[in-house]
């Protein structure tokens, strides 16, 4: 009876041995065929981005988890250090959506109202009585865009010199409206200036010291800042093949002068979306249906919005049905991010479900939407894009050697730090991925902003 039980506990203990070796085995061929799956889509992506000619950082998310991230190029064209995920880039008229977060916080708190005309604010000025601070939000003042108007860029947006926001402001003040207030959506940056204005007015702070206090510091956005000069990667000049100088400090100002990285505009995203930003909800903004607020552009449940300044471009995307994030932050004026930007989303959903199917077996989840972007095609009237296009300034032209001349630094799969951080000049509407940046590259041929 004795060496009967004794039989046994033997035999289920070879048979728990021989388990715990098939795990083990098991275990170890997931890991190599997990990394050697990396390794193959790694390559695949790094192929994106050189078939772009891309230079500037990336990231790509979903789910909450960062799948790649990391950078193409050099920080200074003099410099041999490379840029990579934490390298701090313009983020041009992605600024825009800090500066709707701020007016939204303000609302929240009871200092402001959405249907209060401009009159509080700037008493003096013609159409004070006519124009809302809806209408700012929305784009549909019918203030003219400052950026296209050759004589007001000519007289504020020289190199290095200083442009005051009061002198910026109160020269938007003396324009005439060039359309119906409260009419069809017409993107002009002037908007977004006027309301850093009105953030500066009721919080009794400058904007940059206001997004900071409310923003930047409560969320660890340490490689964030409100001025264009934090940068630490260069504007490239594709003419001179040397560093480019952006706009005078103050240009862009709340509609356009932040820069950042990818991981800490991920980080904005997350805490955007997800509840992270008390008295701002992009959801209840957009619930009446509207598709721009804020600075942001709704097709579907994708939010998105571009950017361009005078060599720098940007692009952010987040999708609410897959909590999945696109992040691109350029320092050259060729790079054609919406194209891009579609190549990416494909491929990651490509990623995701590879992934997926060797976690789970053959058979593994899939993943929700098709790949495409078909909420965005029709995001970009040829309006918008004009006025994208004039706000860019003078286009470098791509070349051969310009693709070979900065190496690439890539990373990919990985969590964001603990410390997840400064901004040229952008002044960019929201761009069709079928047809809105493309144009934009083309037609950047004069003043930009």
């Amino acid at each position: 009876m004795k060496e009967e039980r004794n039989k046994r506990i033997f035999s289920g203990l070879i048979a728990a041995a021989f388990l715990l070796a098939a795990l083990f085995l098991f275990r170890m061929y997931s890991v190599r065929s997990y990394s050697s799956m990396k390794k193959h889509y790694q390559k695949k992506l790094e192929g994106i981005f050189r078939s772009f000619g891309y230079h500037g950082s990336y990231l790509l998310s979903k789910d909450g988890k960062i799948l790649f991230s990391g950078g193409y190029g050099r920080i200074s064209a003099e410099g041999k250090e490379k840029i990579g995920r934490d390298s701090s880039l313009p983020i041009n008229s992605i600024t825009k959506q800090f500066t709707g977060a701020a007016v939204f916080r303000l609302i929240s708190e009871g200092k402001l109202s959405q249907d209060e005309t401009l009159r509080r604010f700037f008493p003096d000025c013609g159409y004070a009585d006519r124009v809302t601070v809806r209408q700012l939000l929305e784009m549909n003042s019918g203030i003219p865009n400052y950026t296209d108007d050759q004589d007001f860029l000519s007289r504020f947006s020289g190199g290095t010199g200083i442009v005051e926001t009061a002198e910026l402001v109160d020269a938007i003040l003396q324009f005439k409206l060039d359309g119906s207030t409260g009419g069809e959506f017409h993107y002009s940056n002037s908007n977004y200036v006027l309301l850093g204005a009105i953030i500066e007015k009721l919080s009794g702070q400058s904007y940059g010291d206001y997004i900071e206090s409310e923003f930047l510091k409560p969320l660890g956005l340490s490689h964030s800042s409100s001025s264009a000069q934090d940068a630490e990667v260069k504007p490239y000049d594709g003419e001179t093949k040397s560093d480019g100088e952006e706009y005078s400090s103050n240009f862009s100002f709340s509609a356009g002068g932040m820069s950042s990285d990818v991981v800490d505009l991920y980080e904005w995203q997350n805490a955007l979306y997800k509840g992270g930003i008390p008295g701002v909800n992009p959801d209840e903004i957009f619930s009446d249906g509207k598709s721009y607020s804020m600075g942001l552009s709704k097709e579907g449940r994708v939010f998105h919005h571009s950017g361009a300044g005078k060599y720098c471009r940007s692009y952010i995307f987040y999708d609410e049905e897959t909590d999945g994030q696109i992040i691109l932050l350029s320092n050259r004026s060729n790079a054609d991010l919406s194209k891009l930007a579609e190549k990416l989303y494909s491929f990651a959903k490509q990623y995701y479900v590879a992934e997926r199917r060797l976690r789970h077996g053959i058979g593994g989840e899939e993943v929700r939407g098709d790949g495409k972007f078909r909420f965005l095609e029709s995001s970009s009237t040829e309006q918008e894009s004009a006025a994208e296009s004039s706000a860019q300034g003078v286009t470098a032209q791509r070349s051969a050697a310009e693709s070979t001349a900065q190496g690439g630094t890539a990373q990919g799969g990985t969590e964001p730090s603990s410390e997840p951080g400064k901004a040229a000049k952008d002044m960019s509407p929201p761009s069709s991925l079928e047809a809105g940046e493309a144009k934009e590259t083309e037609k950047a041929e004069g003043a930009g902003s």
